[in-house]
């Protein structure tokens, strides 16, 4: 199932911006859960489930915590439906990139590397 018009454009510029690193994402509190606030909004990203290909979902809230629009894409499948992979794909992009921002992948990694580097 496609997704509505909307969410596909909203996933597409948070992907964007994310990879600009121009969204702040950080840890909601819940495993595997992140959240951005956007001006009024409140956009969460998250992975609902351990299997190997996982749910990825979307959560749009206003200024009082009322969801105003979501959106899911579980993993059907190699022979799915494209539109139903590339949902998927598309969200699964995004919330690795709001994971990495929100736990700082970057720096840690860097850090690691100038410390087994000082090893030597």
């Amino acid at each position: 199932m496609d997704f509505p018009e909307q969410i596909t454009k909203l996933v597409s510029k948070l992907t964007e911006l994310s990879k600009e690193e121009k969204v702040a994402w950080q840890e909601a509190g819940t495993k595997n859960t992140y959240l951005a606030q956007i001006g009024k909004a409140f956009v969460t990203v998250a992975l609902s489930s351990s299997e190997p290909y996982g749910w990825y979902s979307l959560q749009v809230a206003d200024d009082t915590g009322r969801i105003v629009d979501s959106a899911s894409a579980p993993y059907a499948g190699r022979g799915a439906m494209d539109s139903s992979l590339q949902n998927w794909e598309a969200l699964r992009n995004l919330y690795e990139l709001a994971r990495r921002r929100a736990l700082q992948s970057e720096k840690v990694v860097s850090d690691l590397l100038s410390t087994l580097e000082a090893i030597r």
